[in-house]
């Protein structure tokens, strides 16, 4: 006959067990939430890389209107398309790409759209407003809201994003926001570090995960 305290022992160690595998389960629903994340920063730096750094892929015009009477050089509809060492077709474009003589190595770009694969099968989509490229530094900034959607419904809404081309480094200060299907995380700061392999979100994080559907 078991004794009160036997059931006792049994009933925490069954507790335990349900509170370890719970917390197992949510750390596995983060990190299907954030692989994703750390992929499609990853193809944003491969993407602005691949960009900026082709020779003779579009060509530098002088607009004859006002705002460009200061002398500033502008490529108009500058786009790339082409395929990744893995065989799998991206294509970026923008509707202006500035450079102001007085800042040598550094390109303003407007209105910007992209198509980039993700993984085996997947692709992401990227709209962002504008940003600023540092070719002296190797940087960009995305100084404005830009939007990274992908085929299996995933949302990435950020209101910037400082990208360190070299160290594949990306730093933001201003709100996230990540959605997918029965997931959100929201934070106000994030920083990739190592290729993706580090991802710090501070400032606020919610994580809402909805079980409702399962």
């Amino acid at each position: 006959m078991s004794t009160s305290s036997e059931i006792f022992s049994a009933n925490y160690k069954t507790d335990a067990t349900f509170n370890a595998a719970r917390r197992h389960s949510i750390r596995v629903r983060v990190l299907k939430i954030i692989l994703p994340i750390a992929a499609l920063i990853i193809a944003l730096i491969f993407s602005w890389f691949t960009f900026l750094s082709a020779p003779g892929s579009v060509e530098l015009v002088v607009l004859n209107d006002e705002q460009n009477s200061d002398g500033r050089l502008t490529m108009t509809d500058p786009q790339l398309e082409g395929y990744t060492s893995a065989n799998k077709p991206y294509s970026l474009k923008a509707e202006k790409a500035i450079q102001n003589p007085s800042q040598s190595g550094v390109i303003e770009l407007q209105n910007i759209t992209a198509e980039l694969p993700l993984g085996e099968r997947g692709q992401a989509f990227v709209e962002a407003e504008g940003g600023f490229y540092d070719n002296i530094n190797g940087r960009l900034q995305l100084n404005k809201p830009f939007v990274v959607k992908t085929n299996d419904g995933m949302i990435a809404k950020l209101a910037s994003a400082d990208v360190n081309l070299a160290t594949s480094q990306v730093n933001t200060n201003d709100p996230v926001d990540i959605q997918r299907t029965g997931q959100r995380l929201k934070a106000n700061i994030m920083q990739v570090r190592e290729n993706g392999q580090v991802i710090f979100f501070g400032g606020g994080v919610h994580l809402i995960i909805d079980n409702t559907d399962q």
